[in-house]
């Protein structure tokens, strides 16, 4: 289902979440929308059911970009990124940094199968693991 947002509506992203979601579980269950927000003639369309591949490939599936850098690598891979550009190395600040538990106790069976199933396209791609 697509959901239109009101432009004018702060934090309508938040507000979709806390609307059809208290927990964890309920959120991968119930946050299944892609929300538009019309604004300057765009369609501006947010949603968390789309693979990170969706972003980097073109209309017949082809990857569209010549590096697809991994958040868990930043820095090696912003540094990949200075050098072809021919910057120099800069170092990323870590900010709001915390420790959590690791991602997978917020799993539960039906969870981790929504989610393997759901994003299976990056899964495959970028050789993750989705085990408990």
């Amino acid at each position: 289902m697509i959901v239109e947002t009101q432009p004018d509506k702060p934090n309508k992203l938040w507000n979709y979440v806390h609307q059809n979601s208290n927990s964890f579980k309920e959120f991968v269950e119930n946050c299944t929308d892609e929300l538009v927000d019309v604004r300057d003639g765009f369609n501006y369309r947010k949603s968390f059911t789309r693979n990170q591949l969706d972003y980097f490939t073109d209309s017949e599936g082809n990857i569209a970009v010549d590096f697809i850098g991994r958040f868990e690598n930043l820095q090696e891979d912003f540094d990949k990124v200075l050098v072809q550009l021919g910057l120099s190395r800069y170092v990323l600040p870590i900010v709001n940094a915390t420790k959590k538990k690791d991602y997978r106790t917020y799993y539960d069976d039906n969870t981790r199968k929504i989610v393997g199933t759901r994003f299976k396209k990056d899964i495959d791609y970028f050789g993750y693991t989705f085990e408990s």
